[in-house]
């Protein structure tokens, strides 16, 4: 089988509907089965097969389906697999194993980024700050230094207990990725691959008691700003689409800033090639909603990143990183390129 790490390389983009993704291969398909049903499947590359895209798949079993996911942890795999591979402090982890999961990018990108000693850069280019140092890794909800065992970020969880103290949902409000730099700025990431930020239903009764309010009234109810009592945010004057997601998370950080003595920062980190290939409003209106919301002295603060930005500016020109690099270029999404990233 090819090693894992070159699979995305080896993507055929103009394969015939009934053949295996990877360029070259022959092998006559299998099923294998799924919560859609049967679908076709790679014997010798061991990949389940979807309409535009792949999942790894080695199995049915649990440890087949652990060995599936962490095909597409490339970097510091251990960690990962003693911290958050089938536990249940991770929402969404059994989409590890499919070619778009967002948190296996995130794994894969920051923890190298962190254990390279460059995170302190990825804090500049969001903060514009010159001076920034110590700056610190939370993944999840969970701080993290691929040293030792991850640990609870105690500021997201007193941010948790006064706005989602009653709420008997599993998974409360848990940023992607939080950069701490301590007692200087919070900074909270929502990170998108390819799917777009969800937008606030007009709906009260689509909730469910015990979970987190989606619609409108019930978020900015829920998490209302009035209780910061620094006036940054007035919710209540947007028409706009309200983006759930994003809000929920520019309320936490805010909180936890004030929290920690800390300015606080939000930005929404996106794939400029996936942001342009269909119509996303939760993409097209991220910069509208942080105008709309934050008081104009503070919009600032929320800012929209390109993983490829990310790349140009921290990732290609270290050599120490070219593997990382490498892993973006060749990343793939929905069997073709992820990235708009220019080859040297």
């Amino acid at each position: 089988m090819l090693n894992d790490y070159y699979e995305s390389k080896q993507i055929s983009i103009n394969r015939s509907r009934n053949t295996c993704p990877i360029a070259g291969c022959n092998a006559s398909l299998k099923t294998a089965p799924s919560q859609w049903g049967d679908m076709p499947f790679c014997p010798l590359h061991l990949i389940r097969i979807h309409n535009e895209t792949f999942v790894y798949y080695n199995g049915p079993t649990r440890t087949e389906k652990k060995l599936a996911a962490l095909r597409n942890i490339l970097f510091n795999k251990t960690i990962f697999a003693e911290s958050f591979l089938d536990k249940t402090n991770k929402a969404e982890s059994h989409r590890i194993c499919h070619e778009t999961s967002e948190d296996a990018l995130t794994w894969n990108v920051f923890t190298e980024i962190l254990v390279n000693g460059y995170l302190d850069e990825v804090a500049k280019l969001i903060t514009k700050k010159k001076s920034i140092r110590g700056a610190q890794l939370v993944l999840w909800g969970q701080s993290i230094d691929c040293k030792n065992p991850p640990s609870v970020f105690e500021l997201l969880e007193e941010a948790r207990s006064v706005f989602e103290g009653d709420l008997t949902t599993r998974f409360l409000t848990e940023p992607d990725i939080i950069i701490h730099v301590p007692g200087e700025a919070i900074i909270g990431i929502e990170a998108k691959f390819t799917s777009t930020n969800p937008v606030a239903t007009s709906d009260i009764g689509k909730d469910e008691e015990g979970d987190k309010p989606k619609n409108r009234e019930g978020l900015i109810k829920r998490y209302n700003p009035n209780f910061l009592k620094n006036n940054e945010f007035h919710p209540d004057t947007y028409k706009g689409q309200f983006l759930s997601q994003i809000y929920r998370n520019l309320i936490f950080v805010s909180h936890m800033a004030t929290l920690s003595s800390s300015e606080w920062y939000f930005c929404n980190l996106i794939s400029e090639k996936q942001m342009l290939k269909k119509d996303q409003h939760g993409f097209q209106n991220v910069e509208n909603f942080y105008k709309g919301i934050i008081a104009e002295e503070k919009a600032k603060h929320a800012s929209i990143l390109t993983w490829e930005k990310i790349y140009e500016s921290i990732i290609q020109p270290e050599a120490k990183m070219k593997k990382l690099a490498l892993y973006m270029r060749e990343k793939t999404a929905n069997l073709e390129k992820a990235f708009n990233i220019k080859t040297v």
